[in-house]
């Protein structure tokens, strides 16, 4: 998110603490959000090969 931003909106959050910090909280929950739907379960069976060995 943030590699992808104008330089000019780059330079606003250097200059401004706040609206920098507002910029990582933004980012931090967008991979929150992102790390939860890795975890869910429907997530994990499209993972599953169909050459694994489910039975042991």
């Amino acid at each position: 998110m943030l590699l992808e931003m104008d330089k000019t909106e780059v330079l606003h959050l250097l200059e401004s603490p706040d609206a920098l910090k507002a910029k990582v909280s933004e980012t931090m929950e967008v991979l929150r959000n992102m790390q939860q739907q890795a975890n869910s379960p429907s997530a994990q069976m499209g993972a599953l090969s169909l050459n694994e060995n489910l039975v042991s």
